[in-house]
């Protein structure tokens, strides 16, 4: 069983997450264990930098399971659901409600078919799958090709300018969430993405 606060698939170690590279998905849980467990799927930043906020508004209601993805640009949803799923019974977590945002909700789809299509998968039986924007068609569709010819236009170092005001902003709207040190891991991770690319 894991313990409050514990990490599986990665070493524990002082550097924010998003400072690791690794090849599978981690989890960290907190709140009471016989709690009803929310299990957060984020959306393609791929880990539990953007949740803090939202984990201290829930305090110990629930057992909060936050997901991490692998840095991949080669796995399937049918990866990405498979490898939830095992982390999940390693954590020996059987069930659980599926809070999906974004990129998550189509893990969070996969998740449900393949335990109702496959239940020797796993022990991991679904409550229900809480989906939070960004799966939806774009309002506007007309204005798609006027950002792409903008994104375009823009040069990479303004692009990174803009990451890096992004990350400023998010540590002044995480500034309270400080039980997890989001506003440090917002901006490492930003700046460790921005450092990759450029």
């Amino acid at each position: 069983m894991i313990k409050k606060g514990h990490v599986v698939g990665c070493a524990v170690r002082s550097a924010p997450p998003s400072h690791l590279m690794w090849d599978q998905i981690q989890i960290r849980t907190s709140g009471p264990s016989e709690a009803a467990c929310l299990i957060y799927l984020p959306g393609l930043h791929g880990d539990w930098t953007l949740v803090a906020s939202f984990k201290a508004a829930l305090g110990e209601a629930v057992r909060f399971v936050e997901i991490t993805y692998p840095r991949t640009t080669t796995w399937t949803v049918t990866d990405y659901a498979k490898a939830v799923l095992n982390a999940l019974a390693e954590a020996g977590i059987k069930s659980g409600w599926l809070l999906a945002e974004s990129f998550g909700s189509q893990i969070g789809w996969e998740i449900l078919r393949l335990s109702s299509s496959q239940p020797a998968l796993s022990n991991f039986s679904p409550t229900a799958l809480i989906m939070t924007g960004g799966f939806v068609r774009h309002p506007m569709r007309w204005i798609i090709p006027i950002v792409q010819r903008i994104n375009r236009a823009i040069p990479l170092r303004a692009l990174g300018l803009i990451c890096r005001g992004y990350a400023f902003y998010a540590r002044f709207r995480h500034r309270r969430a400080t039980a997890s040190h989001a506003a440090d891991d917002i901006s490492s991770s930003i700046r460790s993405r921005v450092e990759q690319s450029g």
